[in-house]
């Protein structure tokens, strides 16, 4: 989890200050606690505040940029698939100067555009700043695991991983909008794309936002779920259909359990379900760059570096 918060500002509105970010991001400090990073020009603000996962070295730092420097990026989240995409751009004649999964989304939106959301698997909050284009994408994963919320202020629109960090910068007034805090209450959650802040708006689950230099918003859903029976599942027998679960699973879980530091057997219990799911997860340990390992807790709470979980064989 990292924290994600910027300004863009529109024609005719004063460029984002670093005091502003920097107020931004320090409210963001519990989602990366391992540094913060800035970017500006006379047009965008982008701040992030880093939980090192991927590339555990300085060059992972945020945001990230291309080879000339025109499109920048940062990221709250992890794709897990881009061992598989940085191959296939590297083939395409990209380069990259670090290894994090964040700059293979930068070389990807190279390539393919804004084609490139539907081609992440992963969980994602992304904001990318295209120079060129004078535009800015904000893009939310196909289920909405990660959060990214907005507002549109004068002439400046403000976004950010939380709605305290847009507050923070001063620009967005902290008053609810009591229709959608009834709709928290009565259906657990506002509808649509609204919060229960006035004038702050999320961005939906598998929708991107493209924000144009005279702040116009043009949104476009690019997952939907589908209802849609495949033919060649429904036409498996029962033991089948269930090899095929497991496989789809195990292969969901290989993913996840790319690192580049230390991943938790906690990590792996929630990957698998609850207890059940440890064995599960430990089983992925030879895979691993670095140990699977078990936190462990004192009295008072605190969290002590854990001994190396034990190993499982499949059953």
């Amino acid at each position: 989890m990292c924290g994600v918060a910027g300004v863009m500002a529109g024609q005719g509105g004063d460029s984002p200050s670093l005091e502003e970010l920097k107020r931004m991001i320090a409210m963001l400090g519990h989602r990366g606690p391992d540094g913060y990073g800035f970017y500006r020009d006379l047009s965008i603000g982008l701040g992030h505040a880093r939980l090192s996962i991927i590339d555990l070295t300085t060059g992972g730092f945020q945001p990230i940029h291309n080879e000339n420097r025109t499109v920048w990026i940062a990221l709250n989240g992890e794709i897990f698939n881009h061992i598989e995409l940085r191959r296939q751009l590297e083939t395409r004649g990209h380069r990259f100067y670090t290894d994090t999964d964040t700059e293979v989304i930068v070389h990807a939106y190279e390539e393919w555009g804004d084609d490139a959301w539907e081609r992440l698997n992963g969980q994602f909050a992304i904001a990318l700043w295209d120079a060129r284009a004078r535009c800015l994408w904000l893009v939310r994963d196909r289920l909405g695991i990660l959060p990214m919320h907005y507002a549109r202020v004068g002439r400046h629109v403000v976004f950010g991983s939380e709605v305290k960090a847009l507050v923070a910068g001063g620009r967005v007034e902290p008053r609810f909008d009591p229709a959608r805090l009834a709709e928290v209450f009565t259906r657990w959650s506002a509808a649509q794309d609204a919060t229960v802040f006035e004038g702050v708006r999320q961005v939906r689950a598998g929708e991107a936002l493209r924000i144009d230099a005279d702040l116009a918003i043009t949104a476009r859903r690019y997952w939907r779920p589908s209802l849609a029976v495949d033919p060649a599942l429904a036409a498996l027998t029962l033991n089948e259909a269930a090899e095929e679960l497991a496989a789809r699973l195990e292969q969901a879980v290989r993913l996840r359990l790319r690192a580049g530091g230390s991943v938790y057997l906690r990590r792996a219990r929630f990957l698998g379900g609850g207890e059940p799911g440890a064995p599960r997860g430990a089983r992925h340990g030879p895979e691993l760059r670095h140990p699977l390992r078990r936190p462990r807790f004192r009295r008072d709470g605190a969290a002590t570096a854990g001994r190396r979980a034990s190993r499982h064989r499949p059953p």
